[in-house]
Formats: C-alpha cells, sequence, structure tokens
C-alpha cells in the first residue's frame, strides 16, 4: 500500500484529488494537513511514501521542500498549481518532472513508488 498525504490548502483541489486517488486501491490517504510543520511531523509520523502539496503557478517548490527531501530521501513529493492544470513530481535523487495532466499522478506515483513495501 502507497502511504500519501495531503499538503493542500483548498478544499476543491483536495476533494478532486480525494476522487482522483479513490480510484487506485493501492494508495491510501492517511491524512491532510496545510502547514509546512505539520507535514514534517506527518510524515515522520505516518510513514508517508508521497507528499501532494499545493505549488505556486511557477511550478517552483516551496523552500520547506528541499529540507523535507533531505530528511526523507526515499519521499515522493508532487505539487499541484493552483489552476490544477499539471503537475510536478520530485525527489531527493530525481529532477522535477513536469507531468502534462493531474490525472498522470497515479501511473507517476507507481513508477516511482513501489506499492508493497
Amino acid at each position: 500500500m502507497i502511504r500519501l498525504l495531503f499538503a493542500v490548502d483548498s478544499a476543491t483541489v483536495c476533494e478532486r484529488l480525494q476522487a482522483l486517488f479513490e480510484q487506485d486501491p493501492d494508495i491510501e490517504v492517511v491524512g491532510q494537513v496545510t502547514d509546512p510543520v505539520d507535514v514534517l511531523l506527518a510524515v515522520n509520523e505516518m510513514q508517508v511514501d508521497v507528499v501532494v502539496q499545493t505549488w505556486p503557478q511557477s511550478g517552483k517548490p516551496p523552500g520547506f521542500v528541499s529540507t523535507l527531501l533531505a530528511e526523507y530521501p526515499d519521499l515522493l513529493v508532487i505539487g499541484i498549481p493552483p489552476r490544477q492544470d499539471r503537475a510536478y513530481a520530485c525527489r531527493q535523487r530525481i529532477a522535477r518532472t513536469k507531468l502534462p495532466t493531474i490525472e498522470d499522478l497515479i501511473p507517476e506515483i507507481h513508477r516511482w513508488v513501489p506499492a508493497a513495501k
């Protein structure tokens, strides 16, 4: 099971993503936080594999993402800009990747995070 945490500050985005991830039996949404400090705590406490968070429209990750990836090198971080027209995936040893659409999230998550740990 792939454990996913939402770090999303928009109820609309959260609902859209929840509906998307509910389609996949190998992905479990384990919680939702909005504060960067809470993200760091939740990743540790909930043993999260993936963090999905809102990013600026530029696609540049917030500053704390590099700290998060340095502390958890196997973590996959997915960034969703406000318009929700695309997504970005990044991991410590893998460059940031632009995904064509939000619907591409599930295949990317499966590509980067093994379901059976």
